[in-house]
């Protein structure tokens, strides 16, 4: 007589706090953010891969090095200098609507900014948008806007040498005016701060072809501290997908139920996972 085994529905869950070891990298298309996508990246070994781009490593500004951290997992150490990795091949469209995320760790709040992401290399015109992790001269705080234009600050503080995810949607509302989105989940706590942010900034610029990651153009940009993931899309998302994506920070750039993976092996993988009817 044949044996009847129930499964579970489904999987054990990694703690979403924490980096999920053993899962595969990829891209999927219904995560609330994951609309319109630019730009996505993760660290491992020492350099940072993008995962539209078919895993195109990040070219080197500097000297950054690899680690490994207890929530962050494979992070790139960015150090206080002109210290960034460099991806080409970009939209150069200017981009007024967007959202920026990151999954870092500030170590110092530098005297200028604590840069995390920009779409150009050039401080000038063409500087493109970025997200920060400090205002110039002031605590370590999410911060997003132009170059030549307005850098929305969310007046919320972040503590050093702590794990975080941050997000910032920033949505024009009509000529120069915008409303800016953040968000910042503290991963060691599950401790949440938000902020709404109204104001105006100059026409936007541009991107450059190349993307700087973990520093801004100019010196003593660099993000002076740990990134472990960082996403660019040209799509604003609401307070309440925020939220969502902060439920699980790592499920955007790591999915549970993935619909693309980078690699012949992943894809092997993925296959293998949706044969046996099991996930991550």
């Amino acid at each position: 007589m044949a044996q009847l085994f129930l499964l579970p529905k489904s999987p054990p869950r990694i703690p979403p706090l924490v980096y999920p070891f053993g899962a595969s990298p990829g891209v999927n298309a219904n995560h609330p953010a994951g609309k319109n996508i630019v730009f996505s990246a993760y660290a491992a070994n020492a350099d940072m891969y993008s995962l539209l781009q078919g895993g195109l490593r990040g070219t080197l500004s500097g000297a950054p090095t690899g680690a490994i951290k207890s929530v962050l997992g494979p992070v790139v150490n960015f150090g206080a200098s002109s210290i960034y990795l460099q991806f080409g091949g970009n939209t150069t469209a200017v981009i007024v609507n967007f959202t920026v995320a990151a999954i870092f760790q500030i170590t110092t709040v530098n005297a200028a900014l604590n840069g995390i992401f920009q779409s150009s290399t050039s401080s000038g015109g063409g500087g493109g948008v970025y997200l920060t992790g400090s205002t110039v001269g002031g605590n370590a705080q999410l911060a997003a806007g132009f170059y030549l234009g307005t850098t929305f600050q969310s007046g919320f503080n972040l503590t050093t040498n702590t794990p975080y995810f941050g997000v910032a949607s920033v949505l024009n509302t009509g000529g120069t005016n915008y409303t800016v989105q953040f968000l910042a989940k503290n991963l060691l706590t599950g401790k949440i701060q938000v902020a709404t942010i109204t104001g105006t900034s100059a026409t936007a610029n541009g991107g450059g072809a190349t993307y700087n990651v973990g520093g801004l153009a100019g010196a003593n940009f660099s993000l002076n501290g740990f990134l472990a993931a960082v996403a660019f899309t040209s799509f604003p998302i609401s307070a309440a997908a925020q939220q969502a994506w902060a439920d699980d920070p790592w499920g955007f750039w790591y999915p549970r139920y993935p619909y693309f993976y980078v690699g012949a092996a992943a894809a092997a993988t993925r296959r293998l996972r949706t044969i046996m009817g099991v996930g991550q």
